[in-house]
């Protein structure tokens, strides 16, 4: 994911325009409202008032979830690059929608759960990213309320749960 830069240049007027890269590949124009609410928080990554974690942390975190998402979707290329993309329809189960249909997996179940493990997993990384680019994200224990650690996010990014709730709810 690349970081929004904001850039300013000069017009013939002498007056600043700030512009910022679009996904298209252009750039957009940016209004003082805009520019203010850039100033709030750098890398394009908001301040989430539900989260413990320092800014710092949460800028790491975020980029991990972002290398974690990737390598999900890169096993998932690979496991259909293995699998012979033919047949009839899955029924719906998610397969599908990876490009892969419920024949082509031709009882390989270690392949099928591979697709399993990774298809949940970047759908949870992307909730994260999704929460942390809108402010909501929380590392917060469901159980037991208390802060998960940066550690723990880091090595379980999806976890809801502190180490100490997940190995007693098991």
């Amino acid at each position: 994911m690349a970081k929004a830069a904001v850039m300013e240049k000069k017009v013939m007027t002498n007056e600043v325009v700030k512009t910022k890269p679009n996904s298209k590949g252009g750039v957009d124009l940016l209004t003082e409202q805009a520019v203010e609410h850039s100033k709030e928080f750098k890398n394009g990554i908001p301040k989430n008032p539900g989260c413990t974690l320092s800014y710092e942390d949460l800028c790491k975190f975020f980029y991990h979830v972002i290398d974690k998402k990737d390598e999900a979707n890169e096993a998932l290329t690979e496991i259909k690059n293995d699998l012979s993309v033919e047949g009839k329809s899955d029924g719906g189960n998610g397969l599908e929608d990876a490009g892969i249909s419920h024949s082509s997996i031709n009882n390989d179940g270690v392949n099928l759960l591979r697709l399993t493990h990774h298809l949940n997993q970047a759908g949870e990384l992307a909730k994260i990213e999704t929460s942390i680019m809108e402010g909501k994200y929380k590392n917060i224990c469901l159980i037991c309320k208390e802060p998960i650690p940066l550690l723990r996010m880091m090595f379980v990014p999806e976890a809801v749960h502190c180490a100490n709730c997940a190995k007693h709810s098991r």
